[in-house]
Order: C-alpha cells, then structure tokens, then sequence
C-alpha cells in the first residue's frame, strides 16, 4: 500500500480530514507567515541550484509578490511584511556567506517499511553534501528558539533521514538556521527513532487498511477548513 506523506500527516491530524481528502475534498490550510517565508526562500535556493538568476533583488521582488496577496487577503499586515523580509534576508546572507551549495531540493523518495506493507511516497527537504554525511537545511522563521525536545523528535525529520540513509546511505545532520537569533541548531537520528517511526507506519498502514475513520477533535478544531463537513461540527 503506497501512502503520501501529506496524508500520513493529516491522517495523524485528524483521520476524518485524510479520509475527506482522499475522496476529493480540495482542504487546504490558510497560509502561514512561516509558510510565505519558506516559499520565498525556496525559490531562492531552487533558483540558486538550477543556474538561474538569484540574488537579493529577486528574492526580495519574489516575497513582494507572496506578501502583497497575503495582505490583501487580511492574513497579515505590513509590519509582518517588513519582520518577513528581515528573516529572509538574513537567511539569503546566511547561505551566501558559508556559500553553501546544494545537492539537491526536491529530491523525490519512495521508502518500504519492512513487514508494514507500507511504502510511503514524499519529497526531501534541501540537501547539501557533507561529504561523509547529508546535511538538511531547515531555516526556522520563528522568533524564540525551537524547542529541543520538538525538534529532536519530529517525525518529518526522522522520515527524511530514514529516506537519505536508503537512498545515500550516510548518516543525516539536520541544521536549524535561526535567522532572528543568529544562531543554529543541529538534531540528529538514532536507531531508536528509526525503529519508532516503523511502528508508526505499521500503526497507521493497519488502521487505514482496516478504514479506521473517525473525527480527532483537538483545540486546532475551530480553525480547521474541514469543520463543514465534520460531523462532530455540523452533527450529521
């Protein structure tokens, strides 16, 4: 059975939401300030792997374009433009003056979990060769420091290193770039979180195939663009 990643995710948000995107319900998240400034970046970097023009001037014309719509649409307003390009600038001068390269940005995966009978489906994030191991590059457009438990046991993180040691076979580095701060975190993965995400995937893979289906009601309920069709909202 092949799952995406963006469905094993919403199916750990909510088993009703994956089941409704599964039947063609087009449910899509509000953007986020974080979300806008990973989009801006990205073009950045993709533009800068792929030869194509990339420097300040462009990048700043790119989150011009991504933060106007967002005014308009009331999603944040100017002194979040200006906050957003300062941490995007910050991280343009970050990747410039380390020159950082990078192997790829879109590296596209397909992993088998032994004795799951899941093979999950997904995209890496950007990858910069280390030579003896892969460094994943994560800028963090928060303002206080992640916190280390988080980020040490974030399941996105454990699924691509899983994913890079199949596909590259090297140990995987994952660095946390904080713009606001100045500063960087690593975060790293062992065999005990590989053995656990394997036990997540054979969990899920099960409930799934056994069409385990039901509303997860957390407090991201209320915001949730699904609630129009949940039963535990509307009570049908």
């Amino acid at each position: 059975m092949e799952i995406k990643e963006k469905e094993l995710f919403e199916y750990i948000k909510c088993p009703l939401r994956y089941d409704l995107i599964r039947k063609g319900n087009n449910i899509e998240d509000n953007q986020s300030f974080k979300g806008m400034c990973y989009e801006a970046i990205n073009s950045y970097i993709n533009a800068k792997h792929n030869g194509l023009k990339a420097d300040a001037n462009t990048l700043k014309r790119k989150w011009d374009s991504i933060s106007q719509r967002a005014v308009n649409d009331g999603i944040i307003n100017t002194k979040k433009v200006l906050d957003g390009w300062g941490l995007i600038y910050r991280t343009y001068e970050y990747i410039n003056m380390y020159n950082i390269n990078f192997l790829d940005i879109n590296t596209s995966y397909s992993i088998e979990f032994p004795g799951t009978g899941v093979c999950l489906t997904g995209v890496l994030n950007p990858l910069i060769d280390k030579g003896s191991y892969i460094e994943v590059f994560v800028p963090c457009f928060d303002k206080q420091i992640p916190d280390r438990l988080e980020i040490d046991r974030k399941l996105k993180h454990t699924i691509d290193a899983y994913a890079i040691k199949q596909i590259f076979n090297k140990d995987v580095i994952f660095n946390y770039y904080l713009p606001s701060q100045g500063i960087t975190i690593q975060t790293l993965r062992s065999t005990k979180d590989y053995e656990r995400l394997e036990s997540i995937i054979k969990a899920i893979g099960s409930a799934i195939n056994a069409n385990i289906i039901y509303p997860r009601e957390t407090f991201m309920c209320s915001s949730c663009n699904a609630k129009h069709l949940c039963k535990s909202w509307t009570g049908q």
